[in-house]
């Protein structure tokens, strides 16, 4: 049941681009950055360069761009086109993926089965 929840949750990020399912994909990536011992703060762009060195060179769009167009949902009170979507789900799974497999045995464990499905 667990994994066909992670399924359905990646699945559904690359779908319509309503603004919870924005708010779902930033809410996955702050969770697995915390695993990754880089937890975003309440204002993400205090740390930003750190973040952003961390992430940017397996990602698509820079970390800095992914927090703007979620603060232009946001804030902004718009609508993200479906290509800006597709950024922002493209980010959250590269992320997601390359936190992953830059565990180790345990960690891979701990993150699939006890932080993700609980």
């Amino acid at each position: 049941l667990g994994r066909m929840r992670i399924r359905r949750l990646l699945a559904s990020f690359g779908t319509v681009g309503t603004k919870e399912n924005v708010y779902a994909m930033y809410k996955y990536v702050t969770k697995v950055m915390a695993f990754d011992h880089h937890p975003i703060p309440a204002n993400p762009y205090d740390k930003l360069e750190e973040v952003g060195s961390a992430y940017d060179a397996v990602t698509e769009i820079r970390f800095a761009q992914f927090l703007r167009l979620i603060n232009d949902v946001r804030f902004g009170e718009r609508n993200l086109s479906q290509e800006e979507h597709k950024k922002i789900a493209a980010y959250a799974k590269a992320a997601g993926r390359h936190i992953y497999s830059t565990q180790k045995r345990g960690k891979k464990f701990l993150m699939k089965f006890i932080l993700f499905y609980v």
